[in-house]
């Protein structure tokens, strides 16, 4: 028997990728909660439609959704890397600010014991 030709796996192994992928990104969504990580969910398991409509028209529409998915993928994980850029330099300048801190206490410190008052 032949398989459906729009599939990308038969139906056992199709499912069982399924449904692992849910389940990783779902725990990677409930730890982290960024958005591309339900937009992966939609767009692993909505490939399960391939399995039970093999109709060209809908796999056509399959395959836009699933560029639009990854556009959402896309531009969600470059939010996260820009917001993540922006603490990083944050964090860099806090760090250069405390380490002057503990700096200027130092010298003040110092200078409290020598001579000079």
């Amino acid at each position: 028997m032949l398989g459906n030709i729009y599939a990308p796996f038969s139906l056992g192994f199709h499912l069982f990728f399924c449904i692992v992928a849910t389940i990783f990104y779902a725990y990677l969504f409930k730890r982290r909660h960024y958005k591309h990580y339900l937009y992966l969910i939609f767009a692993i398991d909505f490939t399960l439609i391939s399995q039970f409509v093999p109709i060209g028209r809908v796999i056509f529409c399959l395959g836009i959704l699933e560029v639009i998915f990854l556009i959402l993928i896309f531009t969600s994980m470059a939010q996260v890397s820009i917001k993540m850029k922006k603490l990083d330099k944050r964090n860099m300048e806090l760090k250069k600010e405390r380490a002057l801190n503990l700096k200027n206490e130092k010298e003040e410190i110092d200078n409290a014991f020598s001579d000079d008052n």
